[in-house]
């Protein structure tokens, strides 16, 4: 069986989109008020920031971006402005922290006035403007500036009159590469050669210390944010170090992986896919994304060309759609790339997939037709994330998955051919964990003696009866096996065996009970069928984690 993610059109992921297009390149003064009415402020929640150039960053508030000059907005309370456009000169490196804008300008080769290559900060603000130093690459948080000089790893702060003091002077025959700074941390690579290379940090003021060292650096780069320091270790890995604790993560990559950025919590990446695409050398380009909290990991934006030089910080997530000069830099919420962000509608029909515009969601393939013959809407609820990956519990393997309103379909390869290539998440099970409830008392198994009776049936396997209309529910009910009405196997296969008795849930006030795989609760008011329902499960895990759009 197949599942397959839907490849979607030029749209690609990120929900509803809104052009801001400059009308003309003197649009310039910053919108700083936060006045926005209820019904603006939820459109730009699902806004898309497009704007042609590239080079894209951001402090978790602003974005800034090269084309033909240095260009900044504040996210959805502000129109994009110029910040500056000397004739001539060449911009590239632009980076954001609060008020402050910084890139490097280069005149070496294009005959404008100024200095070669100079690092040049702005403030949005007051206009200000600061000669930083001559260098290269800058980066910036707070007041500080962090560039390359030579050899030399610099720092400045723009806060004071100070002059610029030297972080780390890399040896004879080594280079600087990827420098980052976030707070009072630093990183770097430092390379030999095309493949030898170590990664450093340090806090301001301290001696560096080496993080990993290996001969396969690819295409690597690194990212920084808070404690967390984030680099592509070689063709088949990508490694997340928590800068406090020690502990790394490691995030399976392929070898085209690079330009690895981290805001943190999510880890994002640009790969490459070889084959055919839109792009001028018949390559796709993807932006991955990692959630470490859940292990979890997604295609954060995918059309049919290039999407590369993603940058994130706070909330925001930017990148570049298409190859310079045609390039175009977006920006939008983190949540609108996760998989539960709404995909646009295709305007068209697939007997492979389909399109739910409730949610914005697919369904396709595998998951399709067993959504199909097992329940559909009532049972499951309409999809509420794209497929991704995330663990296997039980084997530590990943598993694609996909979330709806009530389940979580699980596909297994390794039940190909079988009813159980496609099975369901205990939700039931993790719901219970989540809230301390497995050591109350409804979750302890009735005395040994207990039987079945004209109205209940005793689980042995787990010590539960299920009673009155919970029993006729879960009875009437079942997965698609292919026995004859509804058997028992079939059930048990959708719903698990109950793992409480009935009680009144102090959350709801509705009488409720849980099983492995769901949670029934009876509601009194609703007419029949409808007065036994199943817990929205996928939902509420997918706002535990974060992911509710």
């Amino acid at each position: 069986m197949r599942t397959g993610q839907v490849r979607h059109g030029a749209a690609g992921r990120g929900g509803k989109r809104l052009r801001w297009w400059l009308s003309t390149i003197g649009v310039g003064i910053l919108v700083l008020s936060l006045g926005l009415s209820a019904t603006s402020s939820a459109l730009a929640a699902q806004a898309d920031l497009i704007q042609p150039g590239s080079v894209p960053a951001t402090d978790g508030t602003t974005v800034v971006w090269v084309n033909h000059g240095i260009y900044a907005v504040r996210m959805w309370v502000s129109l994009p402005m110029l910040v500056t456009s000397t004739p001539n000169a060449a911009y590239s490196f632009p980076d954001v922290s609060g008020d402050i804008v910084v890139w490097q300008q280069d005149c070496s080769t294009n005959g404008c006035p100024g200095t070669t290559t100079a690092i040049q900060a702005k403030n949005l603000v007051t206009g200000q403007q600061y000669d930083v130093a001559n260098g290269y690459a800058p980066r910036i948080s707070g007041t500080r500036v962090l560039y390359e000089s030579g050899a030399n790893l610099m720092l400045r702060d723009l806060a004071t009159t100070a002059a610029p003091v030297v972080v780390t002077t890399v040896p004879a025959g080594w280079t600087l590469q990827s420098a980052r700074i976030d707070g009072d941390r630093v990183a770097w690579a430092e390379t030999q050669g095309a493949t030898t290379w170590r990664i450093m940090r340090a806090r301001i003021g301290e001696t560096p210390t080496q993080v990993a060292e290996g001969t396969t650096m690819g295409f690597g780069g690194i990212g920084l944010a808070g404690s967390e320091l984030v680099y592509v270790e070689g063709p088949t890995g990508i490694a997340a170090v928590d800068l406090t604790t020690g502990s790394v993560t490691h995030i399976a990559a392929n070898p085209y992986d690079q330009e690895v950025t981290t805001n943190g919590r999510y880890v994002f990446w640009s790969r490459t896919s070889l084959g055919p695409g839109t792009n001028p050398n018949g390559q796709r380009r993807d932006i991955m994304g990692y959630d470490l909290q859940t292990s979890s990991s997604f295609v954060a934006v995918q059309d049919a060309g290039w999407n590369g030089l993603p940058a994130t910080h706070g909330k925001l997530i930017a990148w570049v759609n298409g190859q310079s000069p045609n390039g175009a830099v977006h920006a939008n919420n983190i949540i609108a790339v996760l998989p539960s962000g709404p995909q646009s509608d295709p305007h068209t029909t697939s007997p492979d997939w389909t399109y739910f515009l409730k949610y914005g969601h697919y369904l396709s393939f595998g998951f399709k037709d067993f959504w199909e013959r097992s329940g559909d809407v009532p049972v499951f609820g309409f999809p509420i994330t794209e497929e991704f990956s995330e663990p296997n519990p039980d084997q530590g393997t990943m598993l694609t998955v996909q979330y709806l309103e009530r389940q979580r379909f699980e596909y297994h390869p390794e039940n190909k051919g079988t009813p159980y290539e496609v099975e369901l998440g205990r939700l039931g099970a993790e719901d219970a964990a989540s809230r301390n409830l497995t050591s109350t008392a409804p979750f302890q198994a009735l005395p040994s003696t207990t039987g079945s009776d004209a109205n209940c049936t005793v689980f042995k396997e787990t010590g539960h009866r299920v009673c009155f209309g919970f029993l006729d529910y879960w009875k009437s009910h079942g997965l698609d096996l292919g026995d004859s009405g509804i058997s028992y196997r079939e059930s048990l296969a959708l719903f698990g065996y109950p793992i409480s008795e009935e009680f009144v849930d102090l959350q709801t006030g509705l009488v409720t009970q849980y099983f492995e795989r769901a949670v029934f609760e009876y509601h009194p008011a609703n007419t029949a069928p409808y007065k036994v329902e199943l817990r929205r499960l996928g939902a509420d895990l997918l706002v535990l984690r974060g992911w509710s759009y």
